[in-house]
């Protein structure tokens, strides 16, 4: 069970992935630390977790602090296959995290705080790559 912030955070984060549907749902996770073997048909998800910054927002050392990070979900697709169709699934990204949802763990809220953006296509030497960056807030 998470119990730092950063872990809730990220646990937050994660399980928004599971309430993608259709072909983005249906394709496996590869996470940070985990062992993951590549599907035959070379369509997944990589999730990085990537908190950032966390500014001071008073005086006091025990005053607010807002921390902030992101969340990248990269669609992963084999190459010569086109881009249609991973594109269609990080819209699917997109519309599972628009911009002010909250999301909640007790008394931790995390915000997505701009609409998550679509990266152009990256060519790696097995695949293509799709990133969707998702920026979220939380103030401590």
């Amino acid at each position: 069970m998470a119990t730092s912030t950063e872990a809730r955070i990220k646990a937050l984060l994660f399980a928004r992935l599971g309430t993608l549907t259709g072909a983005a749902g249906a394709l496996p996770l590869a996470v940070q630390n985990v062992n993951f073997t590549p599907p035959a048909s070379g369509k997944f998800l990589r999730v990085d977790f990537i908190p950032n910054r966390v500014d001071r927002l008073e005086i006091a050392s025990d005053g607010a602090h807002q921390m902030r990070g992101l969340l990248q979900v990269s669609v992963m697709w084999p190459k010569g296959e086109g881009i249609d169709d991973p594109y269609d699934i990080a819209g699917a990204i997109v519309a599972a995290y628009p911009v002010d949802l909250p999301l909640w763990d007790g008394d931790l809220r995390v915000r997505v705080y701009e609409r998550p953006a679509v990266a152009g296509v990256i060519v790696e030497d097995q695949r293509v790559m799709i990133p969707v960056t998702i920026l979220w807030e939380e103030f401590i």
